[in-house]
């Protein structure tokens, strides 16, 4: 009796849980005599302890007696089957169910659940669960012409997804992600040789491009490293360490394959020499510790047309040095030997083809073959002053006999530097035995010392960035970053190259950490953070490098050169960098009154009174505040002979708002062709042709309409003038409207998404890694700490600093 009462419980609507309310408790009758007994008052007869004992087992089987009060479902279920479930219910499955749902999407397992997903289940959706929130808080869906819900429903399921989502996160356990170990991007190596060596080297003359994943070029998961790539590598170190190290004896010839060099105009490698079929040139950079009088010979023979000799042209620095007439045919070249004049410091030498012959008929042809060059001087008596490169290398002068103490010292801090972190003692050996195993070889301090820069440079520990820690086990999810690691990211994110003295000795001390703040207020302040948020990750993720492969129709834009192209992306480089340098709110790049413009610019624009010479602070016309007015973003998204509005909000989208469209559904082709007949309607009205179709609605709905406000301009950005009226006016999914590109601006600087996008852009270029859900709680406290300092430049760059994003990483042990 007891059991079923206790077990006696109602499922009533919502779900709360009531008691069985029976008649009270009957006493047994006595049913032999059929006549009902006398009721006993028994209890009045039992002893003490009996009652007692029978208190215990009676009282727990009685009504709402030793159970705990039932409790109804709290805060978070009431919300969801108030706020969500009947939206889902109502207005998302009549097309997100069944065996083929939209877009695959199956959403009927979350409308017919009583009770909310548990937030690992959240954790494991969240990418969904933010795409449906936006979705329908946005008005994108239910697609136009269905059925939607009011405003506040729509707000009150929005706030649920957010809210829970944010709990979600922060019951999760801290996952700072893991950083593929990556090698040096083209622009990062180019700088960490500049301040490692002193050396300018040119990567993009030489190495390919870096592929590109999540918008930047230096992410770990798509730098590969390609045997070809090694090889310029090899080539790359053999250069740069004869620049860096002068061989200052005066006697000692430096040689050089012409077949390694860069060879400009009609020339190539044949893997022995350099053949120039037709005019051209190799190309020698050379460090010159003191000038004067340098001797050149060069190993070549010709190819004769008429007898007429093949005339080699040695150029310094771009001017004619001297003629030599090349005779000798290939199974018996010349050496031939010339006296230059070159200045002190870096130096261009050049060896030029320059009277090239060709007959089509007889297949006759004069062509030069260069086998090497060499130089050797200066001529003078005196010893050469060294670069400044070469006077950090040699932090003490060898004394015969004892060279291992000298190159010991010198690979200490050489290593030191150029591996990020202090190198073990083996390294220090194998570098210093590479040495000596070269001076036993007859090569001088100096010429073994550029050998074994050559395999410095060449290192993994150099071309690669590691974060390997043995602290790391299995178990544990998240490390810190040690001291030097911490350097090199912070030295990479700000400056895009190694770290400098300042942050290697306090790595050393292990007191970086404690002075993270004051170091990147540090850094921002140098001129290195300007020129590599700008050049590195704003030409990046505002797509700027992209200018350089758009071609406006000549026919209809005639005004647009190069030139024009070059200014156009130097005035946005140039807006970026006052509002880095002057730590203006990111607010501003889309309605900032001010721009930097040269004559040539002022004209595209119509702005009058601007200097002939270089570019100068202005203010803008109403039309053309923030970079949304810049001719670079207007024309990289437009056609050759057409403005885009698809194009132009698609990058809105993409790079402002950090909500991407989905790619387009298979089969579906552009407006030039699909139908015939669309061709004879205005382009506004293909568009809205091309959103009756549902598929088609839900993204350019959005992208269509943010485009449409940029349609005063033309496609190479100038201001459209004429009788005829441009519609540049839109309404967004949401029901706002907006008229022109002064309205569409006041409208996305207000956007949440903007501040939320560019924490995710720079968190991205911070990482050198894609970013991942668990990296949401990462991103709201960088924007929220951003937003209470007005969302200043700087305060971005503290807030990724200060996460555990970058200042962390997964264990080795640990994966997701």
């Amino acid at each position: 009796m007891a059991h079923a009462q206790r077990g006696s419980f109602q499922r009533l609507d919502r779900g709360v849980a009531k008691p069985h309310t029976g008649g009270a408790v009957q006493p047994r009758t006595s049913g032999s005599s059929g006549i009902h007994a006398r009721p006993v008052p028994w209890l009045a007869v039992l002893r003490p302890k009996t009652l007692l004992l029978v208190w215990l087992l009676l009282v727990p089987a009685l009504p709402g007696c030793g159970d705990p009060a039932p409790s109804g479902p709290d805060a978070r279920t009431l919300a969801w089957r108030a706020d969500v479930r009947p939206v889902l219910g109502d207005y998302c499955t009549a097309c997100h169910s069944g065996a083929e749902p939209d877009g695959s999407l199956d959403l009927e397992p979350w409308a017919v659940r009583d009770d909310p997903p548990s937030f690992e289940a959240l954790r494991g959706r969240a990418g969904l669960a933010e795409r449906l929130a936006s979705h329908v808080t946005g008005g994108l869906m239910p697609p136009p012409g269905e059925m939607r819900p009011e405003e506040g429903a729509r707000a009150a399921f929005g706030r649920w997804w957010a809210d829970q989502l944010a709990a979600a996160w922060a019951a999760a356990p801290p996952d700072p992600g893991r950083v593929t170990m990556r090698r040096l991007s083209r622009y990062e190596y180019q700088r960490t040789v500049k301040d490692l060596l002193g050396v300018d080297f040119d990567a993009a003359a030489l190495f390919p491009r870096d592929d590109v994943g999540y918008g930047f070029d230096h992410i770990g998961d798509v730098l590969a490293m390609p045997p070809i790539l090694f090889e310029k590598y090899l080539a790359a170190a053999e250069t740069i360490a004869e620049r860096a190290v002068w061989v200052y004896d005066e006697h000692t010839p430096r040689r050089y394959q012409a077949e390694r060099l860069r060879i400009r105009g009609g020339g190539r490698s044949t893997g022995d020499h350099a053949a120039m079929s037709s005019n051209g040139e190799v190309v020698l950079r050379l460090a010159i510790g003191r000038g004067g009088a340098y001797a050149v010979r060069v190993r070549a023979w010709a190819d004769l047309y008429d007898k007429v000799p093949a005339n080699m042209a040695l150029h310094v620095n771009g001017k004619r040095q001297v003629d030599v007439p090349v005779r000798a045919p290939r199974r018996s070249p010349d050496v031939h030997q010339s006296v230059v004049s070159m200045p002190r410091g870096e130096q261009t030498l050049t060896v030029a083809f320059t009277n090239d012959k060709w007959d089509p008929k007889t297949r006759r042809d004069r062509n030069l073959h260069i086998d090497w060059i060499e130089v050797q001087g200066p001529l003078e008596e005196g010893r050469a002053e060294l670069p400044a490169a070469q006077r950090r290398l040699l932090v003490c002068e060898p004394t015969a006999g004892d060279e291992r103490t000298c190159a010991q010292r010198i690979f200490g801090d050489l290593l030191r530097r150029a591996f990020r972190r202090p190198p073990t003692a083996v390294e220090v050996e194998r570098h210093v035995g590479l040495l000596l195993r070269a001076m036993g070889d007859g090569e001088t301090f100096t010429g073994a010392l550029r050998l074994a820069l050559q395999a410095v440079l060449v290192s993994p520990h150099f071309l690669f960035r590691v974060e390997l820690d043995e602290r790391a086990g299995p178990g544990t999810q998240a490390v810190p970053l040690d001291d030097h690691q911490l350097a090199s990211r912070l030295a990479y994110f700000l400056w895009s190259t190694l770290p400098d003295d300042t942050l290697n000795t306090l790595a050393d001390a292990g007191m970086l950490r404690v002075n993270l703040h004051e170091q990147v207020t540090r850094m921002l302040e140098h001129p290195y953070a300007t020129s590599t948020l700008v050049q590195n990750f704003a030409a990046q993720w505002l797509e700027l490098r992209r200018l350089e492969t758009v071609a406006p129709d000549p026919q209809d834009y005639p005004d647009f050169d190069e030139g024009l192209r070059a200014s156009m992306r130097q005035e946005t480089e140039l807006v970026v960098a006052a509002l880095i340098r002057e730590d203006r709110s990111i607010l501003e790049l889309i309605d900032w009154p001010y721009s930097y413009v040269d004559e040539r610019l002022a004209r595209h624009y119509g702005i009058e009174g601007v200097a002939q010479r270089g570019f100068h602070r202005v203010k803008l016309p109403p039309e053309r505040g923030g970079i949304l007015g810049h001719a670079s973003i207007l024309t990289l998204t437009s056609y050759p002979t057409r403005t885009s509005p698809v194009q132009r909000g698609k990058w809105l989208m993409d790079e402002l708002l950090g909500t991407p469209p989905a790619p387009p559904p298979p089969g579906v082709g552009s407006l030039e062709t699909q139908d015939p007949s669309m061709l004879k309607l205005t382009l506004r009205e293909r568009l809205q042709k091309h959103r009756e179709d549902p598929t088609c609605a839900v993204c350019h709905d959005r992208m269509d309409n943010l485009g449409y406000g940029l349609e005063e301009f033309d496609p190479v950005g100038a201001l459209r003038t004429g009788r005829k009226r441009v519609d540049s006016s839109g309404v967004l999914p949401d029901g706002r409207t907006f008229e022109g590109a002064r309205q569409l601006r006041a409208i996305l600087r207000d956007d949440p998404g903007f501040p939320r996008c560019f924490a995710e852009k720079l968190l991205t270029y911070a990482l050198g890694r894609g970013l991942e859900p668990y990296d949401r709680p990462a991103v709201l406290r960088i924007v929220e700490e951003a937003r209470a300092r007005g969302f200043s430049v700087s305060s971005f760059a503290h807030a990724v600093v200060a996460s555990d994003a970058f200042t962390m990483r997964r264990s080795a042990g640990e994966s997701r």
